[in-house]
């Protein structure tokens, strides 16, 4: 996980959320996932398709662009 105990924190309770609901559908749910460009924080697996699911705290436009970039590396 995270060394920053506040997005840790965001993503175990939305893991939690999700994983529930993925389960129920027939998905499966991975956490902290190595894509090659980095580490994406959940991974839904639903009928042959990967979805990310990238948590960030926000610290400004700068930061969200690093992140965006970050998502559509993959």
């Amino acid at each position: 996980m995270t060394p920053m105990p506040q997005e840790a924190t965001g993503q175990y309770l939305l893991m939690a959320y999700l994983d529930l609901l993925v389960r129920q559908i027939g998905g499966d749910l991975f956490t902290e996932i190595d894509s090659g460009e980095g580490r994406m924080d959940l991974i839904v697996v639903y009928r042959g398709h990967r979805y990310v699911v990238e948590t960030k705290m926000w610290y400004g436009q700068a930061k969200f662009d690093e992140g965006v970039e970050q998502v559509s590396a993959i």
